[in-house]
């Protein structure tokens, strides 16, 4: 497409661009995909995920599904402050994801046996997508509590009553 207020010749001397095109996946089923995205944009409710927390604990027989306790001597004489916020987020969110590995591994579990309740394979499943999509809406509010700071005082405020796209 060609700008008629601009050299077409000159324009010609630039490297050539092409936009590289986002590549999507196949669509997942709507209702799936209805429950992922209102976690996506708002997080699990408190409730919900005391729930899941109780209902998933660590794997016994694969304990590195808990996050690693940092190190005492550490936490209580080397680390500032923001150190050990930031490690304990760290630390929570790989919880989250150790709980998700949980609820996933009983659903692949409950399918090795020969007499297989879809209904409690898809809900372990749904479990684990839940943690997922939380850790994932999580990660969002952090990159936003990081670059908050980083932005003119001005726009604060617009930007923290902003949605993600």
């Amino acid at each position: 497409m060609s700008d008629p207020d601009f050299d077409s010749e000159l324009l010609k001397s630039l490297d050539d661009f092409e936009d590289e095109p986002l590549e999507w996946g196949e669509n997942i089923q709507n209702d799936i995909a209805k429950r992922f995205e209102r976690v996506l944009l708002q997080g699990l409710k408190k409730e919900e995920k005391t729930d899941l927390t109780k209902r998933y604990l660590f794997l016994k027989n694969s304990p590195s599904t808990k996050a690693p306790v940092l190190n005492p001597e550490l936490a209580t004489n080397t680390l500032q402050e923001p150190a050990k916020t930031r490690d304990k987020r760290l630390s929570e969110k790989q919880n989250q994801l150790g709980r998700a590995l949980a609820a996933l591994g009983a659903a692949m579990t409950a399918l090795l046996k020969k007499n297989v309740d879809k209904s409690d394979v898809m809900r372990k499943l749904n479990d684990a997508g839940k943690f997922l999509c939380d850790s994932h809406y999580t990660e969002t509010e952090t990159r936003r509590a990081l670059i908050i700071p980083l932005i003119d005082k001005s726009l604060v405020e617009s930007f923290k009553e902003r949605k993600r796209d």
